[in-house]
């Protein structure tokens, strides 16, 4: 694991499909 990383958006964001691709390619990186 190479760190923490938090992402967050307002619910219902048009940006919460992008944050939660996001979240995956981080999480397939070793981040939490």
């Amino acid at each position: 694991m190479l760190g923490k990383l938090a992402i967050g958006t307002v619910k219902g964001d048009l940006h919460d499909i992008g944050k939660n691709l996001v979240a995956m390619m981080f999480k397939g990186a070793g981040y939490e």
